[in-house]
């Protein structure tokens, strides 16, 4: 699952800065406090990463076969789709802003929030099915998925999907029956292979990136003048 989030959080990284440049004075509180709360919820989801990875990890020292260990772990995998949901959708509030900005930046937000057909519908898909992709190759993988320059029509992300859903189905471990004798070979293949811990640090480093950008733009007064704002507290989609 972190191959969705670190795409989302570069993205996030890479216009910031001329999203803050951009902005009008009187928009500003109004910016700032969405841009903070894309930052705060991308490190929601980066710490759901960490745990479900620790869980991974744990599985392997504990070889834990009780019903309740999958039990948990599925929740935290839907706790991480919605984290991943929250985020492309308020990336997709600033569809206007990437438009501008134009090029890959505004592709690759298609790619990952468009409402008709993006990405993270397929790996919607297979949570839904309880189930827990654990790919070690494909896309967003091998190289990512975005030609730079490049402009997909809606067919072609909606093939896009289903492609990636095939994927994420033929990786996809059970969350909703215990684990039978091969399924340690096959985190320990994936931890050896994606090795997430690096992911996670990438993200990390990512984020900071984010946080130095907002400290850069952004006062404190201009995120709390929009503390009240209803949407601030709007539910994750």
């Amino acid at each position: 699952m972190l191959e969705f989030l670190q795409p989302l959080v570069d993205l996030i990284a890479k216009a910031l800065p001329a999203l803050a440049k951009r902005r009008e004075r009187d928009e500003a509180a109004k910016l700032g406090a969405e841009l903070f709360l894309l930052y705060v919820q991308c490190n929601e989801a980066l710490i759901q990463g960490e745990r479900i990875v620790l869980a991974l990890e744990s599985y392997l020292v504990r070889r834990d076969g009780r019903r309740n260990f999958q039990t948990g772990l599925l929740s935290m995998v839907q706790e991480q789709s919605r984290n991943l949901g929250g985020v492309a959708g308020r990336l997709r509030d600033f569809q206007f802003e990437f438009h501008v900005l134009g090029g890959d930046s505004y592709r690759e937000l298609l790619l990952l929030t468009d409402q008709k057909a993006n990405v993270l519908q397929a790996l919607t898909g297979v949570i839904e099915q309880q189930q827990l992709p654990l790919r070690s190759t494909g896309l967003f993988i091998d190289g990512g998925v975005l030609t730079p320059g490049v402009e997909r029509s809606i067919a072609q992300r909606v093939n896009l999907r289903h492609q990636l859903a095939a994927e994420l189905a033929a990786s996809a471990l059970p969350l909703d029956r215990p684990w039978d004798q091969d399924t340690p070979a096959v985190i320990e293949h994936y931890l050896a292979i994606r090795k997430p811990r690096e992911e996670l640090e990438r993200i990390r480093v990512s984020l900071e990136k984010i946080r130095t950008a907002l400290l850069a733009n952004f006062t404190l007064g201009d995120i709390l003048l929009r503390a009240g704002d209803p949407r601030a507290h709007r539910s994750r989609r």
